[in-house]
């Protein structure tokens, strides 16, 4: 069985919870509660033989640190209608590159059933050869491409 440990990182409010539960149980909540402490749990998928370890941190995390280091896979939130949450991309970024020089990184847009209003990262997923999606958590737009790489195209 192949564990693979997966940190989500982004500004508050982009939905980092949400697409956690809609990649893991597919549901949709939609009033969240604010994440106010790492929440870490697992899910075995049998048909893969694949364990994801993951941790949903708050925004406002100070020492993430010893989770940086022990993650394989970093999910980067940020909300598509929100050009602040991309303009913050970059702190995180710097952050896992203190820990980890070589990281698989992914740069996810949030909430994009909201299309007249989205803005784009792939400035940002190309200088840190970063793969990068755009999804919906609420309606599920592009969930089964992001799984499809985090499980099935992972070694």
């Amino acid at each position: 069985m192949k564990e693979i440990n997966l940190l989500l990182m982004g500004d508050s409010a982009v939905g980092k919870t949400s697409l956690l539960n809609r990649l893991f149980d597919d549901t949709f909540e939609t009033n969240n509660l604010k994440t106010i402490q790492p929440i870490t749990k697992s899910k075995y998928f049998v048909k893969y033989d694949k364990k994801i370890n993951y941790i949903d941190t708050p925004a406002n995390l100070i020492n993430v640190k010893k989770k940086i280091l022990n993650a394989d896979v970093y999910f980067l939130v940020y909300d598509v209608t929100n050009q602040k949450t991309i303009d913050n991309l970059e702190s995180y970024i710097k952050q896992i590159y203190e820990s980890n020089d070589n990281p698989n990184l992914y740069i996810i847009g949030n909430k994009n059933e909201n299309m007249d209003d989205i803005v784009k990262a792939h400035d940002i997923a190309n200088k840190y050869d970063a793969k990068y999606f755009t999804i919906s958590s609420k309606t599920r737009s592009g969930i089964n491409e992001l799984f499809s790489s985090l499980i099935i195209k992972s070694n």
